[in-house]
């Protein structure tokens, strides 16, 4: 036994947890202090418990006397036995905690007292944790280092309690163990470490239903995306073309566009810009001929919706006068009419959408120029307008056209790509580069400078070619999934580090691999590669895009377009394109082309600000 003046040892006895325990008294309660602060304090020992009650271990006086011992476990059903506390006073230890019964409160743990003046105490042991109780392990204390003549030593911390945390939940008298999920609401369930008597809340995001997720403790038709909830039908705020769609994912965007998605753009020859945006054409800028379609004489310097073009349109371009639209069950043309480019057997312009004559369905391709436009209708090549430089294709030079009519040369089927310039037009037919029309700087690619009212090939690289598209005066094509340009060049926009025309194809400089656009403007031209956007050629008012107002005779990349972009145009002065689903502009501003509610030029993209 330890005392509280010296150790005593008694050989024959045995002794139980370093401590000897005897009988309590009447009450079940441990033996009493003394109450004159001897040195020598009488010691108190825990009781035996009794069924319902609760045992504690015996105090000590307040200058030093033994410690308590270590109080039994309660009965079942019974509360925690609180441990004794061990002033200062000769080295003494304190109580443990005790030991919880079956079914009951976990043990308290013992907490060692300061220091006397010749000696340390050390932390009590933790209570053992029941094994079917509710409460959890304790863990003792250390107690402070005495600070007397016996010297100055921390007590050690006291060991942890071993019990186990509860393993099931008692909710409205109902037992249930954990995991069990609420019936009524399966974003709630039985969390014992939370709580055993109410329902917890499950995590967010977790699945709890066919194409649902929880969402603050209930069940929901949402998404749960990078660690952020989304509801049904939401927008993915990086691309508006993507959405929340529970019933194909809840854990990843799906295709589906938004009401702000765009899929088409167009920069015009004339200070105007237009573009899809679910569906639906809106166009903003110069507005001089009509071609705003918004059946008003006044440009704009944000997007205006083009009259009963709402929905379903596929495509749009934008010509010097007019615009165009394709729609999987018609086909519109608006604005200036002077030659006879809305295709609509008239000369009257318009300032809302016409039916271009003779496309009972849908078109693949279309294409506004000056004054003159031209179209694929069941693989084959047609033009209509303008026909004073031959650029219709048809074998003369004849005046107009007010409808469309069918390019000479066997362009009836296999017809993939087709692109009306400032006067001359070009078509991809079987892979094969086919242009028409002027021809002073080599546009045709064929080698001269004559012109042709009817098609010529242009000298094919050696590759299949997949896009074409006609500028001012030059021409670019895609071949291979390499760009090359042809024509004029005294700004650079063939892209071969240098000036002089080129009547023949020659490859962009850099853009070898991976192109999936091109774009020929009035001096500059623009392409796609690997998702990068980049541009070439004159640059005022900093067309280019790359937060420069510097020519440049190679490729330079797009400020902020290294990845995303997926439609790209460049028009007469400014330039246009499509990132992530987002529209954007940027050059010369002169009327509001780059539809950011301002007429100040932009040497890098600006979103267009659609309603």
């Amino acid at each position: 036994m330890r005392w509280g003046g010296s150790a005593v040892l008694c050989v024959s006895c045995v002794y139980p947890a370093l401590e000897v325990r005897e009988a309590p008294d009447s009450s079940g309660n441990g033996g009493t202090t003394t109450s004159d602060h001897s040195n020598a304090g009488a010691r108190t020992e825990g009781g035996t418990g009794n069924v319902s009650g609760w045992h504690q271990g015996g105090a000590l006086d307040s200058t030093g006397g033994i410690a308590g011992a270590q109080g039994e476990a309660g009965a079942d059903g019974g509360a925690f036995n609180q441990a004794g506390d061990a002033p200062g006073g000769l080295p003494s230890s304190a109580g443990g905690g005790g030991a919880s019964s079956l079914g009951g409160q976990a043990g308290s743990s013992g907490s060692g007292t300061q220091g006397g003046n010749a000696g340390k105490s050390s932390g009590g042991g933790g209570g053992a944790g029941a094994s079917a109780g509710n409460g959890t392990g304790g863990n003792g204390a250390g107690a402070t280092a005495g600070n007397g003549a016996g010297g100055s030593r921390a007590g050690g911390a006291g060991a942890s309690g071993t019990g186990g945390g509860p393993s099931n939940c008692v909710i409205a008298s109902v037992l249930y163990s954990a995991g069990d999920r609420n019936p009524a609401e399966p974003c709630l369930e039985c969390a014992p470490t939370q709580s055993a008597s109410a329902w917890s809340r499950r995590g967010e995001g977790t699945s709890c239903d066919s194409n649902k997720v929880c969402h603050v403790g209930a069940c929901q038709s949402a998404c749960w995306i990078d660690a952020t909830y989304y509801g049904s039908g939401a927008e993915n705020p990086n691309n508006p073309c993507q959405s929340c769609q529970p019933t194909t994912s809840v854990s990843a965007w799906s295709s589906v566009p938004t009401s702000h998605c765009a899929t088409a753009i167009a920069a015009s020859g004339n200070g105007s810009s237009c573009a899809v945006v679910n569906g639906a054409v809106y166009c903003w800028g110069d507005n001089t001929y009509g071609n705003l379609g918004n059946n008003t004489g006044m440009s704009s310097v944000v997007p205006v919706q083009v009259q009963g073009l709402t929905t379903g349109v596929l495509g749009v371009t934008a010509g010097v006068q007019q615009t165009c639209a394709r729609l999987a069950n018609g086909n519109y043309c608006w604005g200036g009419n002077s030659s006879g480019q809305l295709g609509n057997n008239s000369t009257a312009s318009s300032a809302v959408p016409v039916v271009i004559t003779g496309f009972a369905s849908g078109l693949t391709d279309i294409s506004a120029g000056t004054v003159s436009s031209c179209a694929i209708f069941n693989g084959a090549g047609y033009c209509w307008g303008g026909n004073g430089s031959g650029q219709l294709g048809i074998g003369t030079t004849a005046s107009q056209s007010l409808v469309p009519v069918n390019v000479s040369g066997g362009l009836t089927s296999r017809v993939t790509s087709i692109s009306m310039g400032y006067l001359h037009a070009c078509a991809m037919f079987d892979a094969l580069p086919l242009c028409w029309g002027s021809n002073s700087d080599g546009e045709l690619g064929d080698g001269t400078t004559n012109f042709s009212n009817s098609p010529v090939q242009a000298q094919r690289p050696n590759a299949a070619g997949t896009a074409i598209t006609a500028g001012t005066h030059f021409t670019c094509g895609l071949f291979g999934g390499a760009a090359y340009c042809w024509g004029a060049n005294s700004n650079g926009q063939i892209g071969v580090n240098a000036t002089g025309d080129q009547k023949t194809p020659v490859q962009v400089t850099g853009l070898t691999s991976g192109v999936t656009a091109i774009s020929a403007g009035g001096f500059h031209a623009c392409a796609i590669a690997n998702g990068a956007a980049y541009c070439w050629g004159y640059n005022d008012g900093g067309r280019l895009g790359n937060g420069t107002t510097t020519a440049s005779k190679v490729p330079v990349p797009v400020q902020g377009f290294t990845s995303g972009v997926t439609a790209i145009s460049a028009g007469y002065y400014h330039t246009c394109a499509i990132r992530n689903g987002r529209a954007y502009c940027w050059g010369p501003n002169r009327v509001g082309e780059l539809g950011n509610n301002s007429t100040t030029d932009s040497s890098a993209p600006v979103l267009v600000q659609f309603p």
